[in-house]
């Protein structure tokens, strides 16, 4: 990893407040490209409300952030299309496999060859030993 790239997600300062509540307290961030970063905590812990403004989703009362290199504003969702994310519950079907799970996912996304984007993602998650071959027609 090049460690004079700059970061994909960038978030400096960023606090939420709603009216009797702070959500997230002047969070600082950085994750650079190919790391896997994961948001751990209890409900109500904030998790949902900081993807949310890392999207554009709402916006945050302080900081900033910004994502592949791009300032994120409130309401403008260029972040939505250049990132896989799941806000909420990260619903998978237990009864399918990794691979089935991700094609379902790259469908719903409406990607293009949604085949060649599962098994990168595969790859590079190293997930393999997961990832049991299915044994419906492959949905491209």
């Amino acid at each position: 990893m090049n460690s004079t790239q700059a970061p994909v997600i960038e978030v400096s300062g960023l606090t939420k407040r709603y009216p009797g509540a702070l959500a997230v307290d002047d969070v600082d961030l950085s994750v650079q490209a190919g790391q896997i970063y994961a948001l751990l905590g209890l409900n109500g812990a904030g998790k949902t409300t900081l993807i949310r403004m890392l999207l554009g989703m709402i916006a945050p009362t302080a900081g900033s952030v910004s994502v592949l290199g791009a300032a994120v504003t409130a309401g403008e969702r260029s972040a939505w299309a250049r990132t896989g994310y799941l806000v909420e519950a990260p619903a998978a079907y237990p009864e399918l496999t990794v691979r089935e799970n991700l094609h379902l996912y790259a469908r719903l996304r409406r990607l293009k060859h949604p085949g060649q984007h599962v098994e990168d993602t595969i790859e590079r998650l190293t997930l393999p030993p997961y990832a049991t071959p299915t044994t419906t027609a492959d949905p491209n």
